[in-house]
C-alpha cells in the first residue's frame, strides 16, 4: 500500500473516531474520563502503555487542539473531558 493512501485511511478513522467520541460526551451531557469513553465504546485499555487508554486520549488531545472538547477542572486534578460550548451549539443543530 503507497504512503499516501495509507495517511488518507488513517486520517479518516481519526474523523471516524472523533465523530465517534463526541456523539459519546454529547449523549453523556457531562464530563467524562477518557476510560469511561473507552467503555462506552468498546476500546479496551492498554495493558503495556503507561496511559491506559492512549487511543482515546490521542483523539481527546486532538478535539482539544481543534477546540472541541476541553477539560473543565483540569486545574483541580479532574481529569474529565466535556464539550465546548461551540461543539455543543453545533451539535444542537
Amino acid at each position: 500500500m503507497e504512503v499516501v493512501r495509507r495517511k488518507q485511511i488513517a486520517k479518516r478513522a481519526l474523523t471516524d473516531l472523533e465523530e465517534v467520541v463526541l456523539d459519546v460526551l454529547h449523549e453523556a451531557g457531562v464530563p467524562l474520563r477518557g476510560g469511561e469513553i473507552s467503555r462506552r465504546i468498546d476500546i479496551p485499555a492498554s495493558q503495556i502503555a503507561s496511559v491506559s487508554y492512549p487511543l482515546i486520549h490521542g483523539v481527546l488531545e486532538s478535539l482539544a487542539r481543534k477546540g472541541l472538547v476541553f477539560q473543565p477542572m483540569a486545574d483541580i486534578g479532574k481529569r474529565e473531558w466535556g464539550l465546548t460550548e461551540k461543539t455543543t451549539e453545533r451539535m444542537k443543530d
